[in-house]
């Protein structure tokens, strides 16, 4: 599990943490992009009574072990190490930062808080050991280890009734650690105008109005005393980059601005959950695990949802899922319209494809090779912008790969 918490300055000069849990299901993983953010410190919750060589999906198989999909038969050190990469990657933290008061004594950023859980189930002498093995499960290549330390680590119980004496101290040296954690992140201490506040302020009362997207030019004119056009757009910037809304200053999305991140996210939810989607026959629609939803499916599915904004919000929603890497359009000559979603793709590459690209046989076959680590986010950005700019040779798209070198 992983609880991500951010730093925001409130008009009256306190600061605020505010902490967000993120859905442990693999098919929400895709949308977890949009709430990775480089202003955030991240608590990663790894159960110590379960080996780091053990399966996942044998103690959680509905949300684990999809069958097919990127995540099948993955280990706990699998998840731990895909989650520091993650956070890596996105959030722009670790080695990089060298402002003196964000350090500790080796010089590094540690913005990543472990929380060994279940201790009560583990033997001392196996809990000493712990940490080293979360360490040693990591690649030196990577720099991973620069974003946890021993001083991040703290081991906690599970107790089925009210926590004891100890157990309570234990919740405070966590509530410290969070402290002392966000005072030394560089955005400390940081000044922001008055006007992005009162911009803030606006657009969570519109929120609360019921208000899902709004048009930049539409919010210029329901409020007078905002920031001029380019102090705007970074203003609205800093917002998405602390979670507060969705904003890319980009072609197709730069007048559009996502007021309700969760209603966003849960557009995505429905598509990929939607039970009466994956129960349909092959004969009457492509299913779901090829990756592919016609543009009827996609309506009739955000109408079960009994959301209307969805639907009358269509246009302004996919472009955002778009950029993002979530879902984009591919035409179909048999059936007109479909949309491609990458992370639901559990169609698997032909072995004779495999062949040739292990062995290094010329081919037609498109190949991106990376020396360490791409992100399955990434990787599915890198696909959507492919079929933005070229058309498959062949209809039938596969599912994220891994070869040997």
């Amino acid at each position: 599990m992983v609880i991500k918490g951010i730093l925001h300055h409130s008009s009256r000069g306190t600061k605020l943490i505010s902490m967000t849990d993120f859905a442990g299901q693999v098919a929400y993983y895709a949308c977890h992009q949009v709430y990775l953010s480089r202003r955030a410190f991240y608590i990663v919750v790894i159960d110590m009574s379960k080996g780091l060589e053990e399966e996942v999906g044998n103690y959680h198989t509905d949300r684990h072990n999809p069958e097919g999909s990127l995540f099948h038969s993955w280990k706990y050190k699998d998840y731990f190490h895909f989650w520091l990469q993650t956070i890596q990657t996105y959030c722009d933290v670790g080695k990089t930062h060298t402002v003196q008061k964000s350090t500790d004594s080796s010089g590094s950023f540690h913005p990543v808080i472990i929380v060994a859980s279940h201790a009560d189930k583990v033997k001392e002498d196996l809990q000493k050991m712990f940490y080293e093995k979360l360490e040693n499960c990591l690649s030196d290549e990577q720099s991973l280890k620069n974003l946890i330390s021993p001083n991040r680590y703290l081991k906690v119980e599970c107790p089925p009734n009210n926590l004891s004496p100890k157990q309570l101290d234990t919740m405070e040296c966590l509530r410290k650690c969070i402290v002392e954690t966000v005072e030394r992140m560089p955005q400390w201490g940081e000044v922001i105008p008055l006007k992005w506040a009162n911009l803030e302020k606006v657009l969570n009362e519109m929120k609360g109005s019921g208000m899902k997207i709004i048009l930049v030019q539409q919010l210029k004119l329901k409020n007078e005393d905002l920031p001029s056009d380019k102090d705007l757009d970074y203003g609205l910037r800093f917002l998405h980059e602390i979670g507060q809304i969705v904003y890319f200053a980009e072609e197709k999305m730069k007048d559009v601005i996502i007021i309700d991140v969760q209603w966003f996210v849960d557009a995505f939810k429905y598509i990929i959950t939607d039970e009466k989607h994956l129960a349909r026959e092959s004969s009457k629609n492509v299913l779901i695990n090829t990756g592919r939803i016609t543009e009827y499916e996609l309506k009739e599915t955000w109408e079960n949802s009994k959301n209307k904004s969805y639907i009358e919000h269509k246009d302004d929603i996919l472009p955002y899922m778009d950029r993002l890497g979530l879902m984009t359009e591919v035409q179909d000559d048999a059936s007109g319209l479909k949309y491609y979603i990458p992370s639901m793709n559990r169609t698997d590459f032909p072995d004779a494809y495999k062949y040739t690209i292990n062995s290094r046989e010329k081919t037609s076959i498109m190949v991106f090779r990376f020396k360490t680590y791409l992100p399955h986010f990434f990787f599915f950005r890198l696909v959507v912008n492919c079929l933005n700019e070229w058309e498959a040779l062949e209809k039938k798209l596969y599912k994220t790969q891994h070869f040997t070198r």
